[in-house]
């Protein structure tokens, strides 16, 4: 009798300890877990230049807007977060700033998915060969030019990914564009809603040297550029139920297709935030200056198209950044959150 109760003894003495065992094993899985977490993906701090920040903190956004969402922007991406679209043409001028662009996109890979939209075969082998994705063009207006709502319609065909954006071929990114992104992903019901995400780039010198693919050196460059017009916008990024097939046929590179689409967004009561405090967006400036667009011809192909088929005019003073009803802002601990962005009575 002895020994069998000190058999059972031992038996439960042995089944605690394992239990004892285990639970720390998992206890420090989570911890582990939990301090991965709170991390930033390409291991560098969550946060823009401070002189960047500022120009928004003076804004007093951040002080009066009602705080909805506060996270990380740690999140696994099993498929790409974005596909980052554009087009441009051969040039030799603007060698080095579409190679920037190319390098500068690469880099997000496999975040994003960079693609470039081109007819020329030779491009898109060059671009091919850097890890771009090259698809056609199947819809051009005045002078070639493409129609922004067939790009999505196209890119959404071929790829799957949380989000589809474009931007002109001379805006290189920083890892926040990604960060932005997940968070944006996490808190806001984007299969039920479309999102449009869209901010306000920097004019810098082309010429001034730096990094296309180092996080710090885009952030510091920024320093030496400026916050371009609030009325422009230069990436306009969307989840796949937006209404593209809606859109009116307006054209990449001429004026007010920004304007348009944020218009758009608004009267089709569709969430629209502001991602400038969290991206930086740098415009490669060339000789050609800030409005190159204005150059072109047939400038005003999409504000005529815009009257003619609405009957209205675009009110750039709505139809612009500022007047996005949400905006996205770091926390004091280099967090991404998304509020609610106080608007002026002209919105």
């Amino acid at each position: 009798m002895w020994c069998q109760r000190k058999g059972i003894f031992l038996f439960f003495y042995i089944l605690s300890t394992i239990s004892f065992i285990l639970t720390c094993f998992l206890l420090y899985k989570s911890a582990h877990r939990d301090n991965v977490s709170n991390t930033n993906i390409y291991n560098v701090p969550a946060m823009t230049s401070d002189k960047f920040v500022d120009k928004f903190r003076n804004t007093k956004v951040k002080s009066e807007a009602e705080t909805l969402i506060s996270a990380t922007s740690w999140m696994k991406t099993e498929t790409p977060i974005l596909t980052l679209f554009t087009s441009w043409l051969h040039r030799q001028d603007k060698y080095v700033v579409q190679n920037r662009t190319v390098q500068n996109w690469k880099y997000f890979w496999p975040h994003i998915r960079p693609v470039l939209f081109t007819n020329d075969t030779e491009l898109g082998d060059i671009c091919r060969q850097q890890g771009w994705s090259i698809l056609p063009l199947t819809h051009t207006a005045i002078e070639g030019v493409p129609v922004v709502k067939y790009m999505y319609l196209d890119a959404m065909l071929h790829f799957n990914s949380t989000f589809y954006g474009f931007a002109n071929s001379d805006i290189i990114f920083n890892d926040g564009l990604v960060n932005t992104l997940l968070t944006i992903r996490r808190f806001t019901d984007i299969y039920r809603d479309p999102v449009l995400i869209t901010g306000i780039r920097i004019n810098f010198d082309y010429k001034i040297p730096y990094n296309a693919t180092d996080m710090k050196n885009i952030s510091k460059v920024s320093e030496k550029g400026k916050l371009a017009n609030p009325m422009s916008a230069d990436y306009f990024i969307t989840t796949r139920n937006y209404p593209w097939w809606k859109m009116e046929e307006i054209v990449i590179g001429r004026f007010q297709v920004d304007n348009w689409i944020i218009r758009f967004s608004q009267l089709e009561k569709i969430f629209v935030i502001n991602s400038t405090p969290t991206v930086i967006a740098l415009h490669q400036t060339t000789e050609a200056g800030i409005l190159e667009s204005g150059s072109k011809p047939n400038k005003s192909y999409n504000s005529v198209l815009i009257q003619e088929v609405r009957k209205i005019k675009i009110n750039t003073q709505q139809a612009r950044v500022g007047c996005a009803e949400f905006v996205t802002n770091f926390t004091k601990h280099g967090h991404i959150e998304l509020m609610r962005q106080p608007l002026s009575k002209q919105c």
